[in-house]
């Protein structure tokens, strides 16, 4: 109700967004949630950008996971599945789905552990599945601390 009355005094769609790097305006589902409302640079150049930092600070990236590694026994043995259940997908040993097994969209599907002892067990899901997922998973893990 209130965008629409913003929509009818602006003239502006409020579905929609400008991504300041890339110029280009897109629907708001185009870009991450943050805790404010929406990012301000698109999905697309967001990654672009994280992997341009991570380039020209490659000290920097990889001490800080070096030392999440090291000090978080959880965060080693979620990389060490991830890294075996990559490492098999290009063996040709494990196949990523073409659908999610939640909904069964064909859009940007990924591997999901549910155990992480077990590293090719794995679930296909789409992103945004894998996403909600997870963020059941951390609310129970508030709730039981």
């Amino acid at each position: 109700m209130i965008l629409d009355r913003l929509e009818r005094i602006t003239g502006e769609d409020k579905t929609m967004k400008r991504c300041p790097r890339c110029g280009i305006t897109k629907h708001l589902d185009e870009f991450g949630v943050h805790k404010s409302g929406r990012q301000g640079y698109c999905k697309i150049c967001a990654i672009e950008y994280n992997l341009l930092y991570r380039k020209a600070h490659p000290k920097y990236h990889a001490a800080t996971m070096r030392d999440r590694y090291r000090d978080d026994p959880e965060a080693r043995r979620r990389s060490l599945a991830r890294n075996k259940a990559t490492y098999a997908r290009k063996q040709g040993n494990i196949k990523l789905g073409a659908s999610c097994e939640i909904c069964g969209s064909t859009d940007e599907i990924q591997f999901h552990h549910p155990n992480y002892d077990k590293p090719l067990e794995v679930m296909n899901l789409c992103y945004k599945c894998h996403r909600k997922l997870h963020a059941g998973m951390r609310r129970a893990e508030r709730e039981v601390a």
